[in-house]
């Protein structure tokens, strides 16, 4: 890991927030969803199929250390 790591970590952190704060990204408690289960390996992380208040929704766990753009925009 490079000295810059907490640098690049807080960057990334703060447009999060950011992005939470303005409405542009939900957050969910993980125990709010049902019937989870793997449906493939994507380029951040693993993805699975989940029920939600009665809607299938996508799932995606983050293998990496970063929260990119790429991965807020993948469909």
């Amino acid at each position: 890991m490079s000295n810059d790591w907490p640098k690049i970590c807080g960057k990334y952190t703060k447009w999060l927030e950011d992005e939470v704060a303005n409405g542009n990204i939900h957050l969910f408690d993980y125990s709010l969803f049902s019937d989870i289960d793997a449906i493939g390996r994507g380029g951040f992380g693993y993805i699975y199929s989940a029920d939600y208040n009665g809607e299938k929704v996508a799932l995606k766990n983050l293998q990496t250390k970063e929260a990119t753009k790429e991965f807020v925009n993948e469909f």
